[in-house]
């Protein structure tokens, strides 16, 4: 039996740290890779997203890295610390 209060709660951490990236470096997409409640409630959420590279944009040229995303948000849903985790070449 599919438990919808956790899917809720869920979609709820996903939306919140989406929204949070979206705020911070104006990305609209990522894919989430890891979504996981803690047991004092907190979470844990990875995200990839494809950004364009700083260096190869100072440089004249278009090239895009896959970066992961690593936020830590408390019980209610507040980012409490984030940072680039991974860097990933295209």
């Amino acid at each position: 039996m599919i438990n919808n209060k956790k899917i809720g709660n869920k979609l709820e951490g996903v939306n919140k740290a989406m929204e949070f990236l979206r705020d911070e470096f104006g990305k609209e997409e990522g894919e989430v890779i890891k979504a996981v409640k803690l047991n004092d409630g907190s979470w844990d959420i990875e995200i990839e997203i494809v950004e364009q590279s700083e260096f190869m944009r100072k440089i004249g040229k278009r090239v895009f890295d896959k970066n992961i995303y690593a936020l830590k948000l408390d019980k209610s849903y507040n980012v409490v610390s984030y940072g680039r985790k991974l860097k990933k070449y295209e």
